[in-house]
Parts: C-alpha cells; structure tokens; sequence
C-alpha cells in the first residue's frame, strides 16, 4: 500500500509513519534514530521517523532503490545513473563517480574507500572511494549481484541459480555450498 511502518519490540506491532508526499522505493537504517528513505531523491529523519527533511540539490533529482552502510557515519546510496556517498550520518552528500557511465546494477562497499559495483553486467573495484574504477576480470557472464565481506573475500550472482565466490586470488570459482 505504499506506507511506512516502524516497529520498536522486535516486530511483533507496528506504527504508521507519516513520509508526507514522499514515496519512497527503499529504505536504510543508519542508526536507532536516522532513517533515510530513497525514491526520487532522498528524505531523513533524525528523530526515528517522527518526521522527514528532503535532500536538497543534485542528490534531490536522482532516483535511488540502493543503500549500504560503509562505516561508522558513512553510507552510500544508489540508482542507476547515480552513486552518493555521505559521512556525517546523511547530513550532507557527494556524488561518486561511476565506472564509464555504465547502468549500476548493484553497489558494495567494505569500508569508505574500497568498495564494487556491478555496471552494466560487469565488475569494477575500487579502492579511493570511487575516483578511479577498474574492471575486475570476468567470470564468464554478466553479473547481476555482489556482496563483499572484505577487500578480497566476495560473491557474485552470474546468472539465476549459480553463486561464484572470490577468495582474494582474483580467481573466481562455483560455489557449491
């Protein structure tokens, strides 16, 4: 139905938020208190939901779907023609460079400076907070997800059914766990 509820014992009830006009298309938690909706541009809250501020600026005509916490006060958000990045808890936001203006798929950062996108179908890395990007050697398809524990240690999602693990050798192997 488009609402935003919040839950303050674990699940077990709800409470309706008021997001006024904003719709959003995701949401990401950045602390007990802070909740940041995405959608067509970005809305906080700095009181668990009690109410929300819109972003202003660039970030306010992007459209973002992805979010992920990068450390301590920082976090990043995502679409498909647009990377922001903050480090003050979302009070502030700079965009990142994309690799080749290619269409972002997916977005993981392990800590504020290295971090992967996947691209149109294909992995690029970092490891300068998104200055400079380079093509991470295939797996053999495009590849539609990621999710990084570490610099080194990561997963990839080729096509449905199939899941390719790194193990930091750059080599990429099935994974049949």
């Amino acid at each position: 139905d488009g609402s935003l509820r919040r839950s303050d014992n674990g699940g077990q009830s709800y409470r309706l938020l008021n997001t006024g006009t904003f719709r959003p298309l995701g949401i990401a938690a950045i602390d007990p208190d802070r909740l940041l909706l995405l959608g067509r541009g970005l809305a906080l809250s700095a009181n668990a939901g009690g109410s929300f501020q819109r972003a202003r600026g660039q970030v306010a005509r992007e459209r973002f779907f992805g979010a992920d916490k990068v450390g301590y006060n920082a976090f990043l958000v995502y679409g498909t023609r647009a990377v922001y990045q903050t480090g003050d808890r979302g009070e502030h936001w700079q965009r990142v460079r994309r690799p080749n203006r290619h269409e972002i798929i997916d977005v993981d950062f392990v800590d504020p400076n290295h971090g992967y996108i996947v691209a149109s179908g294909k992995l690029w890395r970092t490891g300068d907070r998104g200055r400079h990007w380079r093509l991470v050697p295939s797996i053999g398809s495009r590849v539609y997800a990621i999710e990084f524990s570490s610099r080194t240690d990561g997963y990839a999602v080729p096509s449905l059914g199939s899941r390719w693990r790194n193990g930091g050798d750059h080599r990429w192997r099935r994974d049949r766990g």
